[in-house]
């Protein structure tokens, strides 16, 4: 009858009858080695050496302490080195035999050089999602130890769910007693999730309840504190099925290194913050202006934390210059150009056009709902972010016949600059003293607005009636995604001749934009083609020439295009306008010497050179209109520039 031999009998008669071959890793840190043996057959295993951490049971330490036997290495006064041998059930090695092995196990556990790189999505795609798929090891061993038919004495905790169970098992690493080297595993059940790359938001909930559970039965088993442990991925891992490495965080495990491990921390809130975060596209378009000296410093750093957490980048950085000829558009068109290609051959979106139809018409961001005759406006002023004040002075502070003659050595042209300077004097109500409170150094944010001569062109243009200007109406948001026009500003109910006035910024320089919008809306053929070749890529140099050079306003821009103009719907006009800005300017005068006033020194520069260009900058219009005779009042906030 022929008697059955024992796995560990089988063992013991191949590593006996084995050759050595070669060393394939040593790692000198961790007491390890991977040695590579073969049989006379050809038949290849791998040997995984480790040696056993100390003792903490003072019972052990004193045994081999009275046995041990020392040799002197050197002596120098009180201190001497010596080399110790200890008896050899005190020296055991914790092994691991491999056999018989493949060469893809050799290729697994031979020393390679290191080095780091940042895998996207789509190198996972192209380059290790086909090598997982091509040179994979056989997973039966995972299978095995989920299924209890090998290693079970090394499982202590199942959570049972085909789909959303794993198992608690000791590493191979470990012994199961020295709490300082505590290395556990979860093992998930389900076969589908190789690595990191494969889970999606819908996993959050099942990677909670495994870290929480996991981390309490281990703490209960081996009287661990869960804030003693860490709980992280590998990726890459060591085999593509999914699980988790829990270890003491005095124990310095091997591939615990910030590039191999990945907290599940990290991939919790990663996948909270985007359910497809591992599978995420990305593109950035920073907006900046090249005249500071940290030029798209955000732009710059998001683009590169990004592509350091894994994310796949549709296009190189785009960095927005609003110093640019045609501002951000500059950066912002072949950005653009270049990311809807990609979204294009990607097919990320069903059905999704390579050429947008320019006429196509989006529903408008707001709606004018009437308002009912007599309704009054309901606001709080303490609300406000602005508040009205008074311009009770201003004076101009520039002699009368001041003027520079300047050389252009850019141009080489001659060039007459006349500048006026005004102290310009705000009083401020004791009402608003303590809003209006600042310091040396503070910033005074002014809302200017509309002057007569911009709102008459853009009347006449529009050929509005003064009921539809000045009928009661509500703004309504279109998209819950915008915010309506702040009513201490326009007032709610509004007027249209209102939001002309005080919202709408009728003396911006049109960009690109301006110009698809206004084509989309056009009715004659010959407009709607010359502001389609404004709104083009190509049409560049006669944006340039027609706009910006010249520094056209939006104002003048409707009286170029009267047929068009006088078709726009009035909710059109909040699609085709920018909103004015607020305006820093330094405070001039000294909260202990004013009192409850706020002074400005303001100085407006008009310059004539060669081709005319002209300066409407918004914000210096009101410096010499102001008439303190009348009582001008101008919105306005404190900000601290800290």
């Amino acid at each position: 009858m022929k008697m059955e031999v024992s796995t560990e009998e089988a063992a013991q008669k191949w590593l006996a009858t084995a050759q050595f071959r070669e060393i394939l890793a040593s790692d000198t840190s961790h007491k390890s080695q991977f040695v590579l043996l073969s049989q006379e057959s050809g038949e290849l295993g791998i040997l995984l050496l480790n040696k056993s951490p100390f003792s903490e049971d003072q019972s052990v330490i004193s045994e081999w302490i009275k046995q041990a036997r020392l040799k002197e290495i050197s002596k120098n006064d009180i201190y001497g080195c010596y080399s110790i041998q200890v008896p050899v059930e005190f020296n055991l090695i914790n092994s691991q035999l491999i056999y018989p092995a493949t060469e893809k196990h050799v290729q697994k556990y031979r020393a390679e050089e290191k080095i780091v790189i940042r895998e996207t999505p789509e190198d996972y795609e192209q380059i290790t999602k086909i090598y997982i798929e091509k040179y994979q090891m056989n997973l039966q061993w995972v299978y095995n130890i989920l299924e209890k038919k090998a290693e079970a004495e090394r499982v202590f905790y199942e959570e049972a769910c085909s789909e959303f169970g794993w198992i608690l098992a000791n590493d191979i690493k470990w012994d199961g007693v020295t709490k300082e080297n505590l290395y556990c595993l979860a093992i998930i059940n389900r076969h589908d999730v190789r690595s990191i790359r494969d889970l999606r938001g819908s996993d959050v909930d099942f990677l909670e309840k495994l870290r929480d559970k996991s981390l309490k039965v281990i703490q209960d088993k081996y009287d661990v504190p869960a804030n003693q442990l860490r709980a992280y991925f590998h990726y890459q891992p060591s085999f593509y099925h999914l699980h988790v490495h829990f270890v003491n965080i005095k124990y310095d495990a091997p591939g615990q290194l910030v590039y191999a491990a990945v907290s599940i921390e990290d991939v919790i809130n990663n996948l909270r913050m985007a359910s497809d975060y591992y599978q995420t596209h990305a593109a950035v378009l920073g907006l900046g202006d090249s005249s500071y000296q940290k030029f798209n410093f955000a732009g710059k750093r998001l683009f590169r934390r990004l592509e350091q957490l894994g994310a796949r980048m549709l296009t190189q950085l785009g960095l927005a210059d609003d110093q640019h000829e045609i501002g951000i558009d500059g950066a912002l068109i072949p950005w653009k150009e270049a990311v809807w290609m990609r979204l294009y051959e990607e097919k990320i979106f069903e059905n999704m056009k390579l050429e947008v139809d320019p006429t196509t018409v989006i529903p408008s961001k707001f709606i004018l709902e009437p308002a009912s005759i007599g309704e009054n406006l309901n606001f709080h002023e303490e609300d406000q972010e602005y508040r009205l004040l008074t311009a009770g002075e201003n004076r101009r502070v520039t002699a009368d016949d001041h003027f520079q003659v300047r050389k252009s050595f850019i141009f080489t042209l001659s060039s007459i600059y006349f500048q006026d300077t005004r102290l310009i004097r705000f009083s401020v109500d004791d009402k608003d003293s303590n809003f209006f409170s600042y310091n040396p150094g503070d910033v005074l944010m002014v809302w200017p607005y509309n002057n007569d001569e911009s709102m008459q062109i853009v009347i006449d243009a529009l050929q509005y009636s003064d009921d539809l200007l000045d009928r009661p109406v509500h703004i309504r948001t279109n998209d819950r995604y915008l915010n309506p026009p702040p009513k201490w500003l326009v007032g709610d109910p509004t007027t249209l001749r209102s939001c002309l006035r005080r919202l709408l910024d009728l003396q911006a320089i049109p960009r690109r934009t301006f110009f698809e919008v206004f084509a989309s809306l056009a009715v004659d053929e010959f407009e709607k083609r010359r502001l389609l070749e404004l709104a083009s890529p190509q049409g560049l140099d006669d944006l340039l020439a027609y706009a910006n050079r010249v520094r056209r306003t939006t104002a003048e821009t409707f009286r170029d295009f009267p047929v068009t103009s006088k078709s726009i719907p009035p909710e059109r006009l909040f699609d085709l306008l920018k909103t004015i800005r607020p305006r820093a300017f330094s405070i001039a005068s000294s909260p202990v010497v004013q009192g409850n006033a706020i002074e400005l020194l303001v100085a407006k520069v008009n310059s004539t050179v060669d081709y005319q260009i002209q300066d409407f900058l918004l914000n210096f219009r009101f410096n010499t209109s102001l008439d303190c005779q009348t009582q001008d009042e101008v919105s306005a906030v404190h900000s601290s520039r800290d």
